[in-house]
């Protein structure tokens, strides 16, 4: 005959627990467990023992980053030891930058998002956070169908600005792609727009790039934000009064016709 009796306890969130006895012929079984995460999710760990009949020690952990998958086991069963690790991971060279990441399964997407520690999400999932080399290897991504790359402008630096944070890619099964998100390094420069004599551009104006037909807001004492200036760039006030910006060292000058 044979009996057994278990139970699990929920201690959190991230943490849970279970013991149970069971009875055989040839003597009980008592076992318990402990099981938890991480907040971050980066780590998932598990440790059980048994005693009674088999005495056992078990105690493993998971660890996820952006170099892959790294698993740890060791164990003790009737006095004798044993330690098991292994590492899941991928390393490779696409359009002369070198990656390392999780194991690639379907198709995969090298994402530069042009800043170290941004987070990057596929289909709204979250993938992970850049390297210091502004790069996350994008893996498990849907071959033949769109896959939405998203990087979060608020983790880049005050003077990036992204154009667009989305990017949409098809990649081949098995293939990679290097997604660089140029827009994010667009400059952001806060300048002051002059008419010709000096006075500065009236509030409330609209400076307008003829280039793209971007527009930019005249604030106070002819404050503008300026995103993506580049030398030569003209513009329009209120779509009527030529401007130039002008390049004084770092820094630029925006001059309205009188």
């Amino acid at each position: 005959s044979a009996a057994r009796i278990s139970l699990s306890i929920p201690l959190g969130r991230d943490l849970s627990s279970s013991a149970s006895v069971d009875t055989r012929r040839g003597g009980r079984l008592y076992r318990a467990g402990f099981q938890g995460a991480t907040r971050s999710n980066n780590i998932d760990w598990r440790a059980r023992m048994s005693a009674g009949r088999i005495e056992r020690y078990d105690l493993g952990a998971i660890m996820r980053s952006n170099a892959g998958e790294t698993a740890m086991h060791a164990s003790r069963v009737d006095n004798h030891n044993g330690v098991r690790i292994g590492h899941a991971g991928s390393i490779g060279l696409i359009e002369g930058q070198r990656f390392s990441g999780r194991t690639i399964e379907g198709a995969f997407a090298l994402v530069d998002a042009g800043a170290p520690n941004v987070a990057i999400s596929r289909n709204h999932f979250d993938l992970g956070r850049t390297n210091a080399r502004g790069v996350l290897l994008a893996t498990n991504l849907r071959p033949y169908e769109i896959n939405t790359i998203s990087i979060d402008p608020d983790d880049l630096p005050l003077d990036r600005a992204p154009a667009n944070a989305d990017r949409r890619i098809a990649p081949r099964e098995g293939a990679g792609t290097l997604l660089k998100f140029e827009e994010a390094a667009a400059r952001v420069i806060d300048t002051i727009a002059r008419l010709m004599d000096g006075t500065p551009a009236p509030y409330g104006g609209m400076l307008v790039r003829e280039k793209d037909g971007e527009r930019f807001p005249v604030g106070r004492d002819g404050l503008v934000t300026l995103i993506g200036d580049e030398p030569g760039d003209d513009y329009e006030l209120n779509g009527q009064i030529p401007c130039e910006s002008m390049r004084v060292g770092p820094s630029v000058e925006i001059r309205c016709a009188s």
